[in-house]
């Protein structure tokens, strides 16, 4: 989809562009992988884990670590027990 999408540094802001890319590509090929990473530099799932996509099917989220070690749990732990797939 994009490569750390940094132009949008919220999920809010974020979520509803990664919405349309995700049905253009549905559209040109519904077989498709569809990764979502998170917004900004893809470093925090927290937001997409209590807004996750759910107007068409997802098969990954994507984070990137680049973040404190101490901070691993606090960014990504929400998405995966929410049972988004990371």
């Amino acid at each position: 989809m994009l490569n750390e999408p940094a132009q949008f540094p919220t999920w809010s802001e974020w979520r509803p562009v990664a919405i349309r890319i995700a049905r253009t590509i549905r559209a040109a090929d519904p077989d498709s992988l569809v990764i979502v990473p998170f917004e900004g530099w893809a470093t925090d799932g927290r937001a997409a884990s209590k807004d996750p996509i759910t107007e068409l099917p997802i098969d990954l989220y994507d984070g990137h670590a680049y973040v404190n070690p101490t901070e691993l749990s606090l960014r990504f732990a929400p998405p995966i027990q929410s049972g988004l797939p990371v």
